[in-house]
C-alpha cells in the first residue's frame, strides 16, 4: 500500500475547495469532479476513461446515457505507460489531457497541453550532477518497459558525448500486479542477476529509472541484501522525479537510501495545506478513495463504509502518522497536481471573463454550449501566480519550474529529512552545493569517487585499454620531448616549440606530393622555415606526370569528379537565372547578375538538369547529386604501381551488380573466393539458431523437425511440408505420400485373408460333419437348432472379417461395423440361449418344479431373437445418424497417407462392441455356475471356456486397438474377430466333432440311457 500516493488526491480537493472559495474565480460557479483509480493496470485505464464520458454503469462509447454533469477536463497520468493510454482515448475526442508525470510523451499530441516536467531538462541535470562530481564510472538500472528504453536512448547519447562510461545496465522486468505473482521465475531472475551486479561493481554511483514497480523490485533487491546477506549496499542513488522510496523506509533500506540525491520538481509551501490536513475527517463529505485511506492507516472507518471495519472516533490526526507513511508537507507530484487544476480553472476564468454569447448564459452565469476542445487556446495562454507566489505558465505546452536536486537523510528512527542542495533551472543554469550534501555513512563524509581507474598524473597521459570502455585506460608516461600539465590528458598535444602536429603533417604531405621529402624532418622549429621548404618545392619545375603513381594520379579521381559536377551544377543554377531574366536578379543594361542573396539560387539549384564534359548525366534526386556507386578492385605491382577495376556497379535506383570473375584476389587466397563467416554455412536440412548474447551471425546449426525441410544454406526458418508430402532423409525436400491401407497382396493382408478362408473351410466342414449326424444324440442335445445357428453365425462371422481387408469403400465402410456386431450377437445369443437351456433343463428334473413348462424351442428363439434385435437397433441408429464413411489420415504416419473408414460416432462403435462384450460377460458367467450340472451332453463346461477365450481376446482387443495407428488398427481388429471366433468354433464343437467322427459309439441314445441310470 502506497499511502503517500493518497496526498495526491488529498492536494487535489483542498485546490477545489480553495477555488470555490475564491470570488475571483469563477464567481457564482462550482467546481466538481470525479476521482477514478487505474489500480495499475492498463484495462482499468481504459474503462475509466468510457466511463467518465458515456455513462455510470455500462461502457457504451459515443453515447453520452449520463447528464449529470459536463467534463471538460482530465488531470492524470502519474506513469507514462497509462498516459499514453488515456491520450489514445483522449486525443481521438480532441480532450484537453493534463498529465503531472515525468516523461517525454512518445505519442501525437494532436496539439492538446500535457503539464510534465520535459525529460531534456531531467537529463541535462543527470549529465550536470555527473560531471560536477566528476563521476565518470556509473551504473544504470531502468524499466524493461518503453519508458525505461526511452530513456536510455535519451540519456547514453549525452553520457557518451562527455566521456561517462556505463559499468553496468540492467533492466527490471515488468510484472503484470505489484505482488510480482506472475512470471516467478523471470522476476527471480531478474533480482540474483541485479543483486550480484550490485555487489560485484566497483561503480558507486547507479542511476536509476522507472516506475512504482521497479522501486519495489529494487527494494526487494536491497531487503535482501541488507538483512538476509547482512550487507548494506553503500552506493549514491540518482532517482527519478516520479519516486518516493520514503513508503519503504518503515520495513527496509534506510542505510542503503541514506545519502540518495534525486530530481523533483521545484516547489514551494502551499499556505492552508498543513491545515486543511488537521482538519480532515473520515466522513462522507470525503471520498471513497480517503475511507480507504483511513482504514489501512488508521484501521477504522465510517459508519457503513466497511462492514468488518470499527468506526473513526474522529480524533484520528494525519500528522500522527509515522513520516514514511504520509508528510504534511505537499510532495512535489502533489505540487503539479496544485498548479494542474488552477491552470485549469484559470482557463475557465479566461471564457467566463471574455463572456461570449456562445459559452456564456448570461442569466445563470453558467457556461454553456462550450466543447472541450475549445478551452486548448485558453489553456495554452494560462499565466497565472499560484497560491505559494510560484509563477506558472504554458511554454512549448509544458509547464517547468525547473527541478530542485535534492538530499535524502535518513535516521534510524525510520524518518527522513529532504535537504535542497542543488537547482537545474528551465534555462539549463545547474547549480549545487557540495559542502550541504550528506552521503552514505560507507563513504564516511569524503566525497564519493566513481571512475574506472585512478586519473593519470601530470607527465602521464591515458592509453585506453583495447575491449575495454573509453573510462577504462592506462597510464603512459609522455615521451622525451613532449608534457602535459593536467590530469588526465587524452593526448600529447604540444612540445616546448609551439608548434601544431596536424599542421606539421599536412605540410610534410604536401612535401610528398611535389617530390621533395625529408629524410629525418623532425619537428619544424619555426613557421617561417615550412614555408620557405614549401615555397622552394613549388618553384621547381616538375611535371606530374613524373611523379610516381602512388603519390599523383593523372586520371581524375571520383572526389575531383563529384568538385567537377557540383561546380557545373553551380554554373547551370547561375545560367538559369540569367536566361530567366528576373527583374529583381538582372541588371538588364549590363546583364550582371544583382541584388541576389545565396540563398535565392536554391529553387534553381534544385532544378539542375544537365550532361557534364563526360557525357554523364548530372541532376539533384532528393537534394542530392548521385550517379551510384562503383565497385573498385585495387590491384597492386612489386614496382609500387597500381591499377583499378570496376568490378561492379550500384546504381542510383539501388540496383546492385558485380563480376565475380574480374576481381583479383589477395594473394593469401590463391584466387578462390574468400569466405568471411563467423562459422560454417548451415547445410540443407538445418536451420540456424542465434547463440545467446553473441552476434547474429555467429550461430548454431540445428535440424530440421521430422516434419520440416530447408532447401537452402543458412536458412533462417524450417519450412513445414504440405500434409499430402513428408520430407526425405536429408530434409531438403518434400516427397508425395503413398496412400495405404490393409490390401490383399502385402503379406499381413495375405496372411489374415488365409486364417479367415482356413477356419472358414474349417466351420463349413463342421457344418457338414453335422448336417450328416443331424438326428443323433449328440447333435439333438441342447436344442439342434440353436447349434445350426450358432454354426451359421460363426461361418458369417469368419466371413464378415473380409470386409475390413481392401481399399475402403463407402458400401465396405458401412457394412463391415454394422454387420460383425449383429452377426457376433446372433452367435454369442445362440450361446447365451442353449446356457440357459441346460440350466433350465436340470431345474425341470426337479419332482415339482414348474420350470418345465419353460423348456422348449419357442423359449431359446426367443431370446436368440431379442438379443439380435437390440443390435440390429444399435446398428440401425448409428447408420441413420453418423454413418461411417471413406477417409484419410494424413498425420498417424510420416510416409503414407492411410486410407481408412472414419466411423462417423465414436460412441456408437463402443455401444456396438460394449453390446457384444456384454452378452459374452454374461453367458460366461450362466455358464460358469452351470458347468458342474450333472447331464450326459452339458456343454456349460465348454461354453465357460469358450466365453473365456472370447473375453480374454476382446480384453486384449482394447489397449491394443487404442496404441495402434493406421492400417495396423484394421489388422487388430481383423485379429479379434478371428481368434474370438476360432475360440468358439474349437471350444464348443470340437469336442462332439470328437465324439461324432472317433467316437461314434458314444452317439447313441441306449448309452446315453445307461448312463442316466446309473
Amino acid at each position: 500500500m502506497q499511502y503517500k500516493h493518497y496526498q495526491h488526491v488529498l492536494a487535489f480537493i483542498f485546490a477545489i475547495h480553495e477555488i470555490n472559495r475564491n470570488p475571483n474565480l469563477l464567481p457564482n460557479m462550482t467546481l466538481g469532479f470525479k476521482i477514478y483509480d487505474n489500480f495499475f493496470e492498463g484495462m482499468a485505464t481504459y474503462k475509466s476513461i468510457l466511463d467518465l464520458f458515456f455513462k455510470q454503469q455500462r461502457n457504451e462509447p459515443n453515447y453520452k446515457c449520463d447528464k449529470k454533469g459536463d467534463v471538460l477536463f482530465v488531470i492524470g497520468g502519474f506513469m507514462v505507460e497509462y498516459v499514453i493510454r488515456m491520450a489514445n482515448i483522449l486525443s481521438h475526442y480532441k480532450f484537453p489531457q493534463i498529465t503531472y508525470g515525468t516523461y517525454e510523451i512518445p505519442v501525437t499530441r494532436n496539439n492538446f497541453p500535457f503539464m510534465a516536467i520535459r525529460e531534456g531538462t531531467l537529463y541535462t541535470g543527470i549529465v550536470q550532477l555527473l560531471l560536477h562530481f566528476q563521476w565518470t564510472w556509473i551504473g544504470l538500472i531502468v524499466s524493461e518497459a518503453d519508458s525505461g528504453e526511452g530513456f536510455l536512448q535519451r540519456l547514453t547519447p549525452l553520457l557518451a558525448r562527455k566521456s561517462i562510461c556505463v559499468a553496468f545496465l540492467e533492466r527490471t522486468v515488468v510484472a503484470k500486479d505489484l505482488n510480482f505473482d506472475t512470471n516467478k521465475n523471470t522476476v527471480t531472475h531478474n533480482i540474483l542477476s541485479i543483486h550480484s551486479k550490485l555487489l560485484s561493481m566497483t561503480a558507486n554511483v547507479v542511476v536509476v529509472n522507472g516506475d512504482t514497480q521497479t522501486l519495489l523490485l529494487l527494494v526487494v533487491i536491497l531487503h535482501t541484501a541488507e538483512f538476509k546477506h547482512r550487507i548494506v549496499i553503500g552506493k549514491v542513488w540518482i532517482t527519478p522525479p516520479q519516486w518516493d522510496f520514503t513508503s519503504n523506509i518503515e520495513d527496509c533500506c534506510a542505510k542503503t537510501f541514506h545519502g540518495t540525491l534525486s530530481f523533483t520538481t521545484s516547489t514551494r509551501p502551499v499556505p492552508g495545506f498543513q491545515d486543511f490536513l488537521q482538519t480532515l475527517k473520515p466522513d462522507k463529505s470525503l471520498t471513497r478513495f480517503l475511507c480507504i485511506f483511513y482504514k489501512f492507516a488508521f484501521g477504522c472507518c465510517h459508519d457503513g463504509e466497511f462492514k468488518t471495519c470499527k468506526h473513526c472516533t474522529g480524533e484520528e490526526k494525519l500528522e500522527s502518522l509515522p513520516q514514511s507513511r504520509f508528510e504534511m508537507e505537499m510532495s512535489d507530484q502533489s505540487y503539479r497536481i496544485y498548479n494542474a487544476l488552477y491552470a485549469v480553472v484559470h482557463a475557465l476564468n479566461a471564457v467566463y471573463m471574455s463572456r461570449p454569447k456562445t459559452m456564456l448564459n448570461r442569466n445563470t452565469s453558467k457556461l454553456v454550449n462550450i466543447e472541450p476542445w475549445q478551452m486548448h487556446a485558453f489553456l495554452k495562454n494560462v499565466h497565472f501566480n499560484n497560491g505559494a507566489g510560484h509563477e506558472v505558465w504554458f511554454a512549448q505546452d509544458d509547464m517547468s519550474s525547473g527541478l530542485d536536486v535534492i538530499n535524502w537523510v535518513t535516521f534510524p528512527n525510520k524518518s527522513f529529512l529532504k535537504i535542497q542542495v542543488g537547482k537545474m533551472s528551465p534555462s539549463l543554469e545547474f547549480t549545487i552545493h557540495d559542502d550541504v550534501i550528506v552521503w552514505n555513512s560507507r563513504f564516511k563524509q569524503n566525497l564519493p569517487r566513481s571512475t574506472c581507474v585512478e586519473s593519470c598524473h601530470v607527465g602521464h597521459s591515458k592509453t585506453v585499454q583495447e575491449g575495454e570502455a573509453i573510462c577504462c585506460y592506462d597510464c603512459t608516461p609522455c615521451p622525451d620531448d613532449m608534457m602535459s600539465n593536467q590530469t588526465d590528458v587524452d593526448m600529447h598535444s604540444q612540445t616546448e616549440h609551439i608548434i601544431v602536429e596536424c599542421s606539421e603533417v599536412s605540410i610534410i604531405m604536401l612535401y610528398s606530393v611535389l617530390g621533395y621529402v625529408f629524410e629525418a624532418p623532425g619537428r619544424l622549429q619555426r613557421g617561417s622555415l615550412a614555408l620557405q621548404t614549401l615555397q622552394r618545392a613549388i618553384a621547381t619545375p616538375r611535371k606530374l606526370e613524373s611523379l610516381p603513381q602512388s603519390l599523383f594520379e593523372m586520371e581524375m579521381s571520383d572526389q575531383s569528379y563529384r568538385i567537377y559536377n557540383a561546380l557545373y551544377a553551380v554554373a547551370h543554377a547561375l545560367n538559369a537565372i540569367y536566361t530567366s531574366r528576373s527583374k529583381t536578379m538582372l541588371n538588364r543594361d549590363t546583364f550582371k547578375l544583382v541584388n541576389i542573396e545565396p540563398w535565392q539560387i536554391h529553387s534553381f539549384l534544385k532544378n539542375v538538369h544537365f550532361n557534364n564534359g563526360a557525357g554523364h548525366e548530372v541532376c539533384f534526386a532528393n537534394e542530392e547529386l548521385s550517379f551510384g556507386l562503383d565497385v573498385i578492385n585495387w590491384v597492386t605491382f612489386r614496382n609500387k604501381s597500381f591499377l583499378k577495376i570496376q568490378v561492379g556497379r550500384m546504381s542510383p535506383s539501388q540496383e546492385f551488380t558485380i563480376h565475380d570473375d574480374d576481381i583479383v584476389w589477395n594473394s593469401i587466397f590463391k584466387q578462390n573466393p574468400p569466405g568471411s563467416t563467423c562459422v560454417e554455412s548451415c547445410r540443407v536440412g538445418h536451420r540456424k539458431t542465434v547463440r545467446e548474447g553473441k552476434a547474429v551471425c555467429c550461430y548454431d546449426c540445428t535440424s530440421c523437425p521430422d516434419d520440416m525441410i530447408s532447401n537452402q544454406t543458412d536458412a533462417a526458418h524450417c519450412v513445414k511440408c504440405p500434409e499430402d508430402q513428408y520430407p526425405n532423409k536429408n530434409q531438403d525436400q518434400c516427397i508425395p505420400k503413398q496412400t495405404a491401407f490393409l490390401n490383399y497382396k502385402e503379406p499381413l493382408g495375405i496372411g489374415l485373408v488365409s486364417i479367415a478362408f482356413s477356419f472358414t473351410a474349417t466351420a463349413v466342414m463342421v457344418i457338414l460333419i453335422f448336417l450328416k449326424n443331424w438326428n443323433t444324440p449328440i447333435v439333438k442335445a441342447n436344442n439342434q437348432n440353436l447349434t445350426g445357428i450358432l454354426l451359421s453365425s460363426i461361418l458369417l462371422c469368419y466371413l464378415s472379417s473380409l470386409l475390413f481387408i481392401g481399399e475402403p469403400g463407402k458400401v465396405s465402410c458401412l457394412l463391415r461395423q454394422s454387420a460383425f456386431g449383429i452377426i457376433f450377437s446372433v452367435a454369442i445369443s445362440s450361446v447365451l440361449a442353449k446356457t440357459i437351456t441346460v440350466v433350465l433343463a436340470f431345474m425341470a428334473t426337479q419332482p415339482g418344479n414348474r420350470m418345465r413348462k419353460w423348456l422348449g424351442k419357442k423359449v431359446a428363439h426367443s431370446i436368440v431373437l431379442s438379443c439380435s434385435l437390440i443390435q440390429v437397433g444399435i446398428s440401425t441408429v448409428w447408420l441413420s445418424t453418423s454413418p461411417p464413411f471413406p477417409d484419410v489420415d494424413m498425420h498417424s504416419q510420416t510416409e503414407h497417407i492411410i486410407v481408412e473408414c472414419n466411423e462417423g460416432s465414436i460412441i456408437m462403435l463402443y455401444s456396438v462392441l460394449g453390446y457384444v462384450g456384454f452378452l459374452a460377460l454374461t453367458s460366461f458367467t450362466v455358464a460358469f455356475f452351470a458347468r458342474k450340472l450333472p447331464d450326459t451332453f452339458n456343454e456349460a463346461k465348454f461354453i465357460t471356456f469358450s466365453m473365456l477365450v472370447f473375453c480374454s481376446v476382446w480384453i486384449s482387443f482394447i489397449p491394443a486397438y487404442l496404441s495402434s495407428k493406421g492400417k495396423d488398427v484394421v489388422a487388430v481388429e481383423v485379429f479379434a474377430i478371428l481368434a474370438s471366433n476360432t475360440g468358439l468354433l474349437i471350444c464348443i464343437f470340437l469336442p462332439k466333432c470328437y465324439v461324432i467322427v472317433l467316437k461314434p459309439a458314444l452317439n447313441s441314445k441306449q448309452l446315453l440311457t445307461e448312463k442316466r441310470s446309473n
